[in-house]
């Protein structure tokens, strides 16, 4: 298919968190909207009791807001200790890309996967996403590749060798 592609990530917390927050967005949109029709329901409920309703919408509308925000917080403040935790995160990483596998070195690893491995491949506006399992996932930004060719061809290679499920932008 042509020559490998070589880049180096550099991944930052903003990065890991950008990333985790696409990943729960994409798997569990549905729980973050949850509260939305729960507040609705409480307030109409409210609204058909002889109770005192002054009171009571306030403390149900303000749940919408807090619910999101200790949702995006949880997902920031597990990015950051991800990233404290993970020497490896922190380390820059040279990918080689090619026809016959990944190729990942850092200052203190160095793996090989082949295409066979990687059952997913996923990419939004700022990253791609290899599903090596539900849970493992090789992030690399599309900052980190050099041109548009090079994030041209790794689209390619993607579609060529992931026998799973593919979403890639064309």
């Amino acid at each position: 298919m042509g020559s490998p592609i070589s880049f180096t990530v550099q991944l930052t917390p903003h990065d890991l968190f950008r990333a985790n927050l696409s990943l729960l967005l994409r798997r569990h949109w549905w729980a973050i909207l949850l509260p939305i029709p729960a507040a609705l329901a409480a307030l109409y409920w409210i609204s058909q009791t002889t109770y005192d309703p002054g009171a009571r919408p306030i403390v149900i509308v303000s749940i919408i807001p807090v619910w999101f925000l200790w949702v995006f917080g949880r997902v920031y403040l597990g990015a950051r200790s991800q990233f404290r935790q993970q020497k490896g995160l922190r380390e820059p990483n040279r990918y080689t890309i090619s026809d016959d596998g990944i190729q990942i070195e850092s200052p203190s690893s160095s793996d090989r996967m082949d295409w066979t491995h990687i059952y997913q491949a996923y990419e939004n506006k700022r990253f791609f996403f290899l599903h090596l399992s539900r849970n493992l996932r090789c992030i690399i930004p599309k900052r980190a590749l050099p041109d548009e060719a090079s994030i041209a061809q790794f689209r390619q290679l993607a579609r060529a060798h992931v026998k799973g499920k593919v979403r890639l932008f064309r």
